[in-house]
C-alpha cells in the first residue's frame, strides 16, 4: 500500500494496535525471563542491548544523569545503534519493544525532574519528599517513582490555596534557571537524537509513536493488560479522565494551554479563508494527523459552514485505528471527502502527484515527533500539495517543549521534539522548484502571529504560512531578510515578485 493513499476498505489496513499489544505482552515475558537469568538471552545482540540498558538503569537510580546530562544522550544513542544495526537482525516486534524500553528510561528521568520541581514549589504547607531508594529492579524503581510523583502532585494541590493560580511557566523557568544541569537534561529528553536511515526501520518510529497516542497520551489501552505496568496508568492522560472522574491538577494546566491556543487560532484561519476565496468556492483541506475525529480542524470547518462556505476535507493519519474510526464517520459526514494513510516518517517516499490539490494543509501536534530534517521535508511536501496563495496551518510545541518534563512526564514514552519558532523558519531550505526559473515558497504570516499572544503560552507555537510562487533567484535574498528580522521588507518584496 502506498504511504499516501486513499483507503478503500478497512480490512486493507494492518491492525497496528493489536500488534503493539501482542508485542508488549510477549516481549515483557521474555524480558522478565532475561532479568531472572541473563545467560539465557535469545541472541547475543539482544543480550548486548539488555546489558547496555541495565547500565542506563543503574545510572538513573544513582542519579548520575542529573549531574552529567550529556551521558544520557550518549547512552541512548548507543541503545538506538544496537537496535537498528542491520547485522543484529531484530524483528519489527523486537525493535518496537526496545523503543518502548528506552521510552521508559526517559519517562523515569522526567518523573525525577517533575518530582524535584513540585517538591520545591512554595505551597501553604511544607511537603516532605524523597526520591525512591535504589533497588535491584529498575521496573520496581520506576513504579515507585510514578506512585511518589502522583502523591506529590496531589499533596501540592491539596495544600495550595488555588493550584490553578500557580504560574507554571514562571515557576518552571525559575526552577531550571536555578538548576542548569537539570535544564540541560530536560532539553535532551525532548530532542530527537537518532533516526534510522532504512525506510523499514522508520516505520517502526511511526508504530512507536502510537505507544503514546494509544497509551500514555490516551486511555492507557496499550498497557492495561500488562500487570507490571499497572502503577503507571494514573499517568495516562485519557485514563485519568475516563476512570478517575476527571483530570488531576497537572492535566488542568494542559487543558488551559490547548484552550488558549485554539481561542486565538480558530478565528484567524477562518477569516483568512473567507477573505481569500469566493462564496461558491469549495475549500479543499488536508488535515495531517487527524486522529479518530479530526478535532484539530473540526471547529474551523464548523465556522466555515456558519459563513456559508463549502468544505471538502481529506483526513490523513499514520494510526490505522484512527483511520478505521474516520472511515466509520465518513458515510454520515458529507464534507469528509477522503481518508488517507500518511506516515511522515517516510516523507521521502510519499507520492506528490497531487501537487496543488489543496487550499489548506493543517497539522497540529504532529511535526514535533519528527527529527529536525524531516520537519523541513514535511514542509516541502505541504508546499507541493498546497495551491499558490493557499495556507499551511501548524500548531505545535516550541523549543520550550522541555517544560513538559515537569508537567507530563508520561509524554516522554515516545520520541519528543519541537518545531522551531517561525523566526527560525528557513524559506530557502523549504522552497520547492516548479521549473528552471520559478519556485514555491512558504512565508509565515507575521501579522497573524501578532494577534496570537505566544509569549503567554511558551510551549505552543502557532503559525499560518502562505504559499507564493516566486523567481528562484530571489529566494536567497528573502532568506537573508528573514534572518535579519526584516519581516516587513520580506512582505514588500513578496508583493512585488510573486505570481
Amino acid at each position: 500500500m502506498k504511504k499516501f493513499a486513499i483507503v478503500q476498505q478497512p480490512d486493507e489496513l494492518p491492525d497496528h494496535v493489536d500488534f503493539i499489544k501482542e508485542t508488549l505482552a510477549e516481549r515483557f515475558e521474555r524480558y522478565q525471563a532475561y532479568l531472572a537469568n541473563p545467560k539465557h538471552s535469545s541472541t547475543k545482540a539482544a543480550s548486548r542491548f539488555y546489558h547496555t540498558l541495565a547500565e542506563v538503569h543503574d545510572a538513573i537510580m544513582q542519579q548520575q544523569f542529573l549531574l552529567k546530562p550529556s551521558l544520557f544522550q550518549t547512552q541512548q544513542t548507543c541503545l538506538f545503534t544496537i537496535i537498528y544495526d542491520a547485522n543484529n537482525k531484530f524483528t519489527n516486534a523486537d525493535k518496537l519493544f526496545f523503543e518502548f524500553l528506552i521510552g521508559l528510561t526517559r519517562f523515569s528521568l522526567a518523573l525525577t525532574l517533575s518530582s524535584l520541581y513540585f517538591s520545591n514549589l512554595n505551597v501553604d504547607k511544607k511537603i516532605d519528599f524523597q526520591l525512591p531508594p535504589i533497588t535491584d529492579s529498575f521496573l520496581d524503581y520506576l513504579y515507585e517513582s510514578a506512585k511518589r510523583n502522583e502523591t506529590l502532585v496531589n499533596q501540592v494541590a491539596k495544600h495550595t490555596h488555588d493550584f490553578a493560580s500557580i504560574d507554571f511557566w514562571q515557576s518552571a523557568a525559575d526552577f531550571f534557571t536555578a538548576n542548569p544541569k537539570l535544564e540541560k537534561l530536560a532539553r535532551l529528553l525532548t530532542a530527537i537524537h537518532y533516526v534510522p536511515n532504512d525506510s523499514h526501520d522508520r516505520e517502526i518510529i511511526g508504530l512507536a509513536q502510537m505507544l503514546h497516542w494509544n497509551g500514555f497520551g490516551g486511555s492507557g489501552e496499550l498497557i492495561q493488560h500488562i500487570d507490571l505496568l499497572q502503577p503507571l496508568l494514573n499517568h495516562c492522560v485519557g485514563y485519568h479522565k475516563r476512570h478517575l472522574g476527571g483530570f488531576n491538577p497537572r492535566f488542568s494546566i494542559i487543558l488551559q494551554l490547548h484552550d488558549t491556543a485554539e481561542k486565538y487560532a480558530l478565528p484567524i484561519i477562518t477569516t483568512l479563508l473567507c477573505n481569500q476565496y469566493p462564496v461558491e468556492t469549495v475549500i479543499d483541506i488536508l488535515d495531517v494527523g487527524s486522529g479518530p475525529q479530526f478535532l484539530a480542524v473540526a471547529d474551523v470547518i464548523q465556522q466555515l459552514f456558519a459563513a456559508k462556505r463549502n468544505v471538502r476535507l481529506t483526513a490523513a493519519d499514520v494510526d490505522t485505528q484512527s483511520i478505521r474510526a474516520l472511515l466509520k464517520l465518513q458515510p454520515s459526514t458529507d464534507f469528509l471527502h477522503e481518508v488517507r494513510l500518511l506516515d511522515l516518517n517516510l516523507v521521502d517516499q510519499i507520492d506528490t502527484r497531487e501537487k496543488n490539490s489543496y487550499d489548506v494543509v493543517t497539522a497540529r501536534l504532529v511535526l514535533h515527533q519528527l527529527a529536525t530534517e524531516d520537519i523541513t521535508k514535511a514542509f516541502r511536501l505541504f508546499i507541493q500539495l498546497v495551491r499558490p496563495n493557499g495556507y499551511i496551518v501548524n500548531g505545535d510545541v516550541s523549543t520550550a517543549n522541555y517544560f513538559q518534563t515537569l508537567l507530563v512526564p508520561c509524554n516522554l514514552i515516545d520520541r519528543e521534539g519541537y518545531v522551531p519558532s517561525w523566526k527560525h523558519f528557513n524559506i530557502l531550505k523549504t522552497a520547492v522548484s516548479i521549473n528552471d526559473s520559478m519556485s514555491k515558497i512558504a512565508i509565515p504570516l507575521v501579522d497573524v502571529d501578532k494577534n496570537f499572544p505566544s509569549d503567554e503560552i511558551p510551549m505552543r507555537n502557532f503559525m499560518v504560512y502562505q504559499i507564493y510562487c516566486v523567481p528562484s533567484n530571489e529566494i536567497e535574498n528573502l532568506q537573508k531578510l528573514w534572518e535579519h528580522g526584516d519581516y516587513r521588507q520580506v512582505q514588500i518584496t513578496i508583493n512585488n515578485i510573486s505570481y
